[in-house]
């Protein structure tokens, strides 16, 4: 018997993050103002000095096919929560805050569409479909802020799947059928 692996719904996440910080990593070198930082699965509130932000979850899993063999096809959403706030010093902070969250979603939306990332890091096919990243801009009031903040959630699903560890079952010797019994034997 095996440890138990890592959940793939976590996996999903942690490969999603390296491609975040890979394409920040890119982006600062040609304007350290779009640097962005990403956090999975956080839980409690971020600071002023962690925005601009993106929130990553896996929302859920769900699999209402039969599984073929040892493979399961599940259908799963992540969700991405953005929040930016406006520049310091900036005279329009509407109108900045929510821009930045617009081009935060172009940011995620350029990272996770590059031809080499379609698999979100995981093995080649393992991940089938990918739905296009949805965008909802979210009200935000927080009256305990300096500065504004903006906030939308995105949407991907993804069709993945997962190959179950093979159970070790006894070799089937003998199957003989003869017109009133079945007579089995099996090798242990």
């Amino acid at each position: 018997m095996a440890l138990t692996p890592e959940p793939i719904e976590r996996q999903f996440l942690t490969n999603i993050k390296s491609i975040f910080d890979d394409y920040i990593a890119e982006q600062i070198l040609l304007n350290p103002s779009v640097g962005f930082n990403v956090f999975i699965e956080r839980t409690y509130p971020p600071q002023q000095t962690d925005l601009p932000a993106v929130f990553v979850y896996f929302d859920q899993a769900d699999s209402d096919r039969y599984a073929i063999g040892k493979s399961v096809t599940y259908d799963g959403t992540i969700r991405f929560d953005l929040l930016a706030s406006e520049p310091a010093g900036s005279n329009d902070s509407d109108s900045a805050s929510a821009y930045r969250v617009l081009y935060l979603y172009q940011q995620i939306r350029t990272a996770l569409y590059r031809s080499e990332n379609y698999d979100l890091g995981m093995t080649p096919g393992v991940v089938g479909k990918r739905s296009p990243l949805s965008f909802a801009r979210l009200e935000t009031k927080d009256e305990h802020r300096e500065r504004r903040v903006s906030a939308a959630t995105c949407e991907m699903q993804v069709q993945y799947r997962i190959e179950h560890e093979q159970q070790d079952y006894p070799d089937l010797e003998v199957l003989s059928i003869d017109e009133d019994k079945i007579k089995l034997t099996i090798n242990y």
